[in-house]
């Protein structure tokens, strides 16, 4: 692995104030700053050893005597500690290596299963072009039953409700899988990583839902919308305030409120606090384009103080 740019920072920083995991068993020297990421000149707090232009990695490996992420045997320089008078470094320096050792493994542990996650899809779009007729229906049956043991694993590791087998996105996932395979034999499939799902593809999705709901909304221009609101509890017992505007095509999500600070720090979700969001979204909304608004019977108490700051709505 190649070492990171080095950063500048005003004076040499003392291993209090470097925040790093590893880096705090360093000083830092040469005006290099622990508080940025880059290769960094440093001297080792238990052996003395000097390092000019330092990687994180290759700082955790001298501590931890290992190749640590895929790094090259030959490139490691293990710690040997020097114990000085009045200065127990063997007690920290096993202190640092089980720190840093437990922060490796996981970090090893993760890109293993990214690799694993890669073989699998791998072996999964190999083109069976050799196997007869016969032992292709074999394959295919024991095939099957493999690929539920690993979807009955993922749901069952990660947490995932088990009516999301019956959504509609699941379906069509795993049928752009086989409809991928079948087109591209030849060619395997890299899934997203965490890094893009929360990135742009999160985005894309966004864009996609703003285009689906833009024609809903559209309407409202001419015919008008009703505005629904309602309050919930999440599964983190989160209060909530929901708002969704129907028109002649369909309805669509406008906006949820989380009532959580407002309620820690005293307040209440109350009829003063409901009209006041309703108002709220009316008005992002346009209020010209709001024909009614519709609530469930316990907010009746909102009513009149919407009535009182607006003066324009039909209750139901």
């Amino acid at each position: 692995m190649s070492d990171e740019e080095v950063d500048d920072a005003n004076s040499e920083q003392p291993l209090s104030d470097a925040p790093h995991y590893v880096w705090q068993y360093f000083t830092i020297m040469n005006h290099t700053d622990p508080k940025k990421s880059g290769a960094k000149n440093a001297i080792c707090a238990f052996c003395d050893k000097s390092f000019s232009g330092c990687s994180t990695t290759r700082a955790a490996a001298h501590i931890l005597g290992r190749p640590v992420l895929g790094q090259i045997k030959a490139g490691i320089h293990p710690c040997i500690v020097i114990n000085k008078k009045d200065d127990d470094r063997r007690g920290a320096f096993k202190n640092a290596q089980k720190t840093i050792g437990g922060i490796m493994r996981e970090k090893e542990q993760c890109i293993e299963g990214k690799k694993r996650k890669q073989q699998v899809m791998d072996e999964l779009l190999k083109s069976p072009t050799k196997q007869s007729v016969e032992s292709s229906v074999i394959v295919s049956k024991s095939g099957s039953k493999e690929m539920d043991k690993t979807i009955a694993s993922f749901f069952y590791e990660n947490g995932i409700s088990f009516n999301v087998a019956d959504s509609s996105s699941f379906a069509r996932m795993l049928e752009e899988s086989m409809r991928f395979a079948k087109q591209n034999p030849f060619q395997s499939y890299k899934a997203p990583s965490r890094k893009r799902l929360s990135g742009e593809l999160l985005d894309q999705a966004y864009k996609s839902t703003q285009q689906l709901v833009a024609p809903i909304l559209a309407i409202a221009k001419k015919f008008g919308a009703t505005i629904s609101s309602d309050g919930w509890s999440d599964a983190q017992r989160r209060p909530i305030l929901n708002f969704m505007a129907s028109t002649r095509a369909a309805a669509a999500f406008l906006k949820s409120v989380d009532c959580t600070d407002h309620m820690a720090e005293g307040g209440k979700k109350d009829a003063v606090y409901i009209a006041a969001n309703i108002l709220s979204v009316v008005d992002e909304f346009g209020a010209e384009d709001v024909v009614q608004v519709i609530m469930d019977g316990a907010n009746k108490a909102t009513w009149p103080i919407m009535m009182a700051w607006a003066g324009s709505f039909s209750g139901s």
